[in-house]
């Protein structure tokens, strides 16, 4: 499925992910997103965390 893709906006010449799909109704239809921007501080800690095994 979809779940996990991005949403990407271009901003400045820059493209930016503020979203990824939750789950949808139907292929290439509506889709449910998590805003990325409410979860970037976690995001950020997970991958400094994670980085010193890899």
């Amino acid at each position: 499925g979809d779940s996990g893709g991005p949403m990407v906006l271009l901003r400045h010449g820059r493209w930016h992910l503020v979203g990824l799909i939750s789950w949808g109704f139907s292929c290439a239809g509506l889709g449910v997103y998590t805003k990325v921007s409410y979860y970037s501080e976690w995001i950020l800690k997970t991958i400094h965390d994670s980085s010193s095994w890899m």
